[in-house]
This record gives C-alpha cells, sequence and structure tokens, in this order.
C-alpha cells in the first residue's frame, strides 16, 4: 500500500491550519489570562484598601464607645455625688426645722413666762 503524495501534503497542511488556529487560540487565552490577572490584582488592591478602611472605622468605633463609657461613667459618678450631697442636705435641713420648732417653743414660753410675770 503505498501512500499518495497529495493526501499525504494535504494532511500536512491541515495539520499546520490546525496548528495555527491552536496557536491564535493559544495567544487570545494568554492575553484573556492576563486581563484576568491584572484585573484580579487591582481588585485585591481594592479589597485589602476597603478592608484597611473598614478596620480602621471599626478601631474609631470602638475608640468612640470607650470614650462615651467613659463619660458615662463620669456621669454616673456625678449622680451619686450629687444624690449623697442631696440626702445630706435633706437630713441638715431637717435638723434645722427640728431645732426652729424647739427654739420656737421655747420662745414662745419665755414670752409666755415673761408675760406671767409683768402680770404678777
Amino acid at each position: 500500500m503505498g501512500e499518495e503524495p497529495g493526501v499525504r501534503v494535504g494532511a500536512g497542511c491541515y495539520l499546520q491550519e490546525q496548528l495555527l488556529e491552536a496557536q491564535k487560540k493559544e495567544h487570545v487565552l494568554q492575553n484573556q489570562l492576563s486581563q484576568l490577572t491584572e484585573e484580579n490584582q487591582k481588585l485585591l488592591g481594592q479589597l485589602a484598601e476597603h478592608k484597611s478602611q473598614e478596620d480602621c472605622a471599626v478601631r474609631e468605633e470602638r475608640d468612640l464607645m470607650l470614650q462615651l463609657k467613659k463619660v458615662v461613667d463620669m456621669q454616673r459618678d456625678q449622680i451619686r455625688t450629687l444624690t449623697h450631697e442631696t440626702r445630706q442636705k435633706n437630713k441638715d435641713t431637717e435638723v434645722v426645722r427640728d431645732n426652729s420648732y424647739v427654739l420656737h417653743a421655747s420662745m414662745t414660753g419665755i414670752e409666755t413666762f415673761t408675760f406671767l410675770l409683768f402680770m404678777i
């Protein structure tokens, strides 16, 4: 069985065409791969920047919460102090009121006694 020279040449051309098409496809795929790799790098950079901004926001929020806690604790202490002072002033007022009743009663008794003395 002998091969005909025209068939062999035709098959060779066909294989060369297929090889050229495969090389073109490979070139297109290489370009797409490069573009996708570049896009991935950009997206990774954006993600890292977003993550950094998010971390910064979380830190700021935590710092703000700590400041708020400090202010609330300070205000709570002030309220306790004022409550204590108010209670003490109320006690002092009661003592003064009681003393004024005693003084008033004493003065009324002295006036009555003095009046009775003059009557005699």
